[in-house]
């Protein structure tokens, strides 16, 4: 008998404790796990069909009709499965990526503007072409996509209008069969494309129940510890930053109440001739600038004189 995970311990993860640090960890959200025989198995959530909410003994049952469609750097493989047996597959290329630079004319031309090369031009009319050939395929595979319960598209999100251009045969954005692929996938080819199948259909097998329940706790502790651990870091470095900018409001405060110190006032000096006119002074400051000792003695000595009378 299967049952779902949740039904088996799942509350065990999110209501065990009811501590205010507790950290509820979810099962995988790609994923679906259910119980058999006090084991645990896993499966991609993806498979399950339209309206199924849980693994169910028909889903076991049933082939895993579906059809893949790989489109990457001008390179494309497509394959459609029924009873277990690939009926139809398609694969092609087209030179659409810049050599040595990577990335496809296109985007290039978006964010850089139109390049004038012959090999821009061809780039631009491989894309066009590939586009339609994609679309081509669809139209020849409408009837066989009309009856797969399941279709996998993995492509840049700016190539994903090719596969909804409904009057060119492709699919509704709202169509409930459309998934995407959970995982990495590697140039594509055919061989990818019967790869990418053959790992959607599997089953991992996670151990007893005991086992996965440990497991998973033990995971839950150790991202309690570790996110303890970066609270007590993140108060640390508040309370850091918090005393290194309470340092300079101090210190601001300290030297605007400091006593400002006494200025000293320089006295006055003293004129030695207060009574000679503009003109002496004038011939006075024209020896010293020209640095005539012998002129400039003889006036201070004549000056000296007239102050003593």
């Amino acid at each position: 008998m299967l049952h779902d995970v949740g039904d088996e311990f799942g509350s065990s993860f999110s209501d065990s404790d009811d501590e205010e640090d507790d950290i509820p960890l979810k099962l995988s959200s790609s994923h679906v796990h259910f119980v058999h025989n006090e084991e645990v198995f896993s499966m991609y959530r993806c498979l399950l069909r339209p309206g199924e909410t849980t693994v169910n003994l028909e889903m076991f049952a049933r082939p895993l009709d579906c059809a893949i469609f790989l489109l990457a750097g001008g390179h494309f493989a497509a394959g459609i499965f029924k009873n277990d047996k690939m009926v139809a597959h398609k694969a092609f290329h087209r030179y659409v990526v810049r050599a040595k630079q990577g990335g496809v004319q296109s985007a290039n031309d978006n964010a850089k503007g139109p390049a004038r090369s012959a090999g821009a031009a061809l780039r631009r009319y491989n894309e066009r072409a590939l586009c339609e050939d994609i679309m081509n395929l669809l139209k020849m595979w409408t009837e066989l996509l009309a009856a797969t319960p399941l279709i996998f598209i993995r492509c840049a999100s700016y190539q994903k209008v090719i596969f909804h251009e409904i009057d060119e045969g492709g699919f509704s954005r709202r169509d409930p069969r459309l998934r995407t692929i959970p995982f990495e996938t590697k140039r594509p080819l055919l061989d990818e494309v019967r790869r990418v199948w053959e790992r959607l259909g599997s089953v991992t097998c996670q151990g007893t129940v005991a086992e996965f329940t440990a497991e998973r706790l033990m995971k839950k502790q150790r991202l309690k510890t570790l996110m303890k651990k970066k609270r007590t870091e993140e108060q640390t470095f508040f309370h850091i930053d918090k005393g290194h900018d309470k340092s300079p409001s101090k210190d601001k405060k300290t030297d605007h109440l400091r006593p400002m110190p006494p200025i000293e006032v320089k006295a006055k000096e003293e004129d030695s001739w207060p009574n000679i006119d503009k003109n002496t002074r004038r011939e006075l400051y024209a020896m010293i600038k020209d640095n005539n000792e012998e002129a400039l003695s003889a006036l201070v000595d004549g000056l000296n004189e007239m102050e003593k009378r």
